[in-house]
């Protein structure tokens, strides 16, 4: 057989020597899905600030004008916000009239407005646009006139950390469109990615850890959220592999016991003990369990495995139980602490030394309250949060509308899953950074902190301070997808390059922006004295930086009166 036929995973199996292969070969590349149609008006032809400034802001939040489909649901949340800030109903009429179409006619359009305005009266202006919130104005006078802004939704994961992906990693990312659905899928691909490799460790401040990571993809319902099952599906075939394997274990079990129980009732022996019942081995944990149940399972996976919902109800449906909670056990396992548990009736105790598991979730931001009821709860800050509003736009769902066959795609990508776990299966390996690794990390890890105190206070601490731990994991994972790229079979050590700790630190940045912005939709525990209104806080910060840059104050001697980071100042003032 000629070796230029052989899969990249075929040469890792076959134990020959370390060699490159093309990367384009390890799937075919998919056409992505089209682009949102742009926004028909540039901004600078806008009629009066404040409906150029609540253009702006809306489609921050909500992207251009769209196509057909999601045009009167856009423009009802664009006429709700203008009615908030004072915009005139003529003002926004006229400049609406432009989107008519045949089938999204001027009485549409003036029926949608009207009403809103009409309805809503009570509340507009309530929220006024200041025309020196504008960066055009500058030399206006602050104080007292720049109204509190109110947090905006956190955009998406940076270009830049996708071009520095691993290929393979880029491509299961590719079928799903730009944004907030291509990041959902890289998200939860990591997150179940992590529980695939149980061999790996590293040392992060002097405590072993593993790969696992834990996720969180918030947004209405029918956003998008449903790229993470294609992400389950990378790993299904390994779990058929387990799953099928126990269950034929069980059968033999089976067998075995009716022969014990019949030589036993013949009274051929009476010392001979019940063959043991074998362990049921799976990869996927069902969130629909029990604490008890939870634990058997873990115990019976040498205490791994990945829990993937894409319904969190089913998550928080369990935790809410008395029988089921097992929030601490996610707690204890996102650090690998030993976790125990006696069964009062047979008496029957579990000790696992050092669980690990992944966490892969996706709901709506009403199962967020229901699954971490307050912004106290350890269990945020240990998740690595995505969140995004999309209005309702309906795709072409044809096989001309760019997604090709993502089943056969996916197939094909679990199979290489399937051989890179089985190129690692018993290769104890350790993941390490370079020094230059470990200063990047510590630098962003300084900066996150100092800016989610500002935000945050104390919940947002905590949630910095642990996405560290997220960095170093992720950095890891991709070291480790890196050496398959270059058709290397990781050794007993990996180490990550710059873009492996680069793109880890970008897509965790963003993540630790979204988190923030969840912290405030959480009340705070009752008695508690942590800071339930950050974004005010830094709000008031804000507008006295800005006052002391008026004033001619340099940027480090604001970042030391206010006690912000530099960066912060920076971005805040760079535009006056």
């Amino acid at each position: 057989m000629d070796s230029s036929d052989v899969s990249p995973f075929g040469l890792l199996m076959m134990a020959t020597a370390p060699r490159t292969f093309d990367p384009t070969a390890w799937a075919p590349k998919l056409t992505t899905s089209a682009k949102p149609v742009p926004s028909p008006t540039s901004i600078g032809e806008l009629p009066g600030d404040a409906l150029a400034w609540c253009l702006t802001q809306h489609e921050k939040h909500h992207g251009p004008f769209p196509g057909p489909g999601g045009r009167n649901t856009w423009l009802t949340a664009l006429t709700y916000f203008c009615n908030e800030r004072g915009v005139a109903e003529g003002l926004l009429s006229a400049h609406a009239a432009q989107w008519q179409a045949d089938d999204f006619t001027e009485m549409e359009i003036s029926r949608t407005i009207g009403g809103i305005f009409k309805n809503a009266k009570a509340q507009h202006g309530n929220k006024p646009f200041a025309s020196n919130i504008s960066t055009r104005s500058a030399n206006a006078s602050v104080a007292g006139q720049r109204e509190t802004p109110s947090p905006a939704l956190p955009g998406p994961i940076a270009q830049q950390a996708y071009n520095a992906l691993p290929i393979w990693l880029r491509k299961c990312c590719e079928p799903f469109t730009p944004g907030a659905e291509r990041d959902v899928m890289l998200l939860s691909t990591l997150a179940v990615l992590s529980g695939c490799f149980a061999s790996i460790k590293g040392i992060y401040d002097g405590a072993p850890v593993w790969l696992n990571l834990f996720t969180f993809i918030l947004a209405p319902a029918a956003s998008g959220k449903g790229a993470m099952g294609w992400a389950r599906k990378l790993a299904w075939q390994w779990h058929q592999r387990l799953t099928q394997a126990s269950k034929q274990a069980a059968d033999a079990y089976q067998l075995q016991l009716q022969e014990w129980k019949t030589r036993r009732k013949g009274k051929q022996t009476t010392a001979e003990m019940p063959p043991p019942a074998p362990a049921f081995k799976q990869l996927y944990l069902p969130g629909n369990t029990s604490a008890a149940a939870l634990m058997r399972a873990l115990a019976d996976n040498d205490g791994r495995g990945i829990i993937c919902e894409t319904e969190a109800d089913t998550l928080s449906g369990a935790l809410g139980q008395d029988f089921g909670n097992f929030s601490d056990l996610l707690r204890k396992a996102f650090h690998h602490e030993p976790v125990s548990l006696m069964r009062k009736t047979d008496r029957e105790q579990i000790d696992i030394g050092a669980p690990a598991i992944s966490l892969a979730l996706t709901g709506t931001p009403a199962q967020l309250r229901r699954l971490i009821p307050t912004a106290e709860d350890g269990l945020f800050s240990r998740i690595l949060f995505y969140t995004f509003e999309r209005p309702a736009a309906w795709r072409d769902v044809s096989p001309a509308g760019g997604r090709g066959n993502l089943g056969q795609f996916f197939d094909e990508q679990a199979t290489a899953v399937t051989r890179m776990m089985e190129a690692m299966a018993g290769q104890e390996t350790c993941f390490e950074m370079t020094s230059d690794g470990w200063a990047a990390l510590n630098a962003a890890g300084r900066k996150g902190l100092a800016e989610a105190v500002v935000v945050a206070g104390s919940a947002g601490a905590s949630t910095a301070l642990r996405l560290g731990l997220t960095i170093f994991r992720i950095a890891g994972l991709l070291a480790l997808l890196r050496c398959f790229e270059h058709g290397v079979a990781p050794g007993e050590r990996i180490v990550a390059d710059a873009q492996d700790v680069s793109a880890a630190i970008s897509i965790v940045e963003t993540g630790r922006a979204h988190a923030l912005y969840l912290l405030e939709t959480l009340p705070a525990a009752r008695g508690s004295v942590s800071n339930n209104n950050g974004f005010a806080q830094r709000a008031e910060k804000q507008e006295r930086a800005i006052a002391l840059h008026l004033e001619k104050k340099g940027v480090r001697e604001i970042a030391d009166i206010l006690g912000v980071s530099k960066s912060t100042i920076h971005n805040w003032t760079k535009d006056l």
